[in-house]
């Protein structure tokens, strides 16, 4: 889901055709929406990828599609890009191969340092996460005592 107080020039998404477990049960995507800034266009990609253990290869699949889908775009590379969403990223090494591959696109995680998104078994989780290209972060963080998730939410506050 993408809202913004701009007007939307175009919106577009994708479905992925990969999932394991009780996710093959949800439609689970990346949905993308060009909006119209008063600096100019920025380019906006939520995603939400497989959750549990099973999917670490699914979710590596998922992360291939959205970078795929986002250099399908023909983004101009002057223009800021943000992808944002539930990566399910349970380890280090599942946070580094997503920030590896929006690297790519020229991507840093601005949501690092934010604090985790999840708590279960009295451990904490990054499983949420901001990437964005020519945007510079100014603040992020999670939202703590919110019942709607079983995530907190992340937030992130850029400055071009």
């Amino acid at each position: 889901l993408v809202l913004s107080r701009f007007e939307i020039l175009q919106e577009e998404q994708i479905t992925y055709d990969i999932s394991e477990g009780s996710d093959r049960w949800g439609d689970k995507g990346c949905m993308y929406a060009k909006v119209k800034t008063p600096a100019g266009c920025c380019h906006v990609f939520g995603t939400h990828l497989d959750a549990g253990r099973e999917g670490k290869n699914v979710r590596r699949k998922q992360v291939r599609k959205i970078h795929d889908f986002i250099v399908s775009l023909h983004i101009p590379s002057d223009e800021p890009v943000v992808v944002g969403g539930d990566f399910n990223t349970l380890t280090r090494r599942g946070v580094e191969t997503v920030s590896d591959r929006m690297q790519r696109i020229g991507a840093e995680r601005v949501s690092a340092g934010a604090g985790s998104t999840l708590r279960r078994g009295g451990r904490e989780f990054p499983l949420d996460h901001i990437f964005a290209r020519d945007l510079t972060p100014v603040d992020a963080g999670v939202v703590h005592g919110t019942t709607a998730s079983d995530h907190r939410p992340l937030w992130v506050r850029l400055a071009l």
